[in-house]
């Protein structure tokens, strides 16, 4: 498996933080949120602490879990 560019690891630190602080703020642990994503134990614990990099499908439905959504925006080159 190749390793994850600058970029990437950049937009999935920035995107985790977000996830973290939104679990946390609904008091949701992380073994709760493993078994409502169908995922292994300790599962979350990896992607919140950059061990693991969820896969695109994992990371909707982690969002989706927390009532997120990912939006997409046209980047304005100045």
């Amino acid at each position: 498996m190749n390793r994850p560019t600058q970029m990437e690891t950049a937009f999935y630190k920035e995107m985790i933080a977000e996830l973290i602080y939104t679990r946390k703020s609904k008091k949701i642990s992380q073994e709760s949120l493993n078994a409502l994503l169908g995922v292994t134990d300790g599962q979350v614990n990896k992607w919140e602490c950059g061990a693991r990099l969820p896969s695109s499908f994992n990371l909707m439905c982690w969002c989706n879990a927390l009532g997120l959504t990912i939006k997409l925006e046209a980047i304005n080159d100045k």
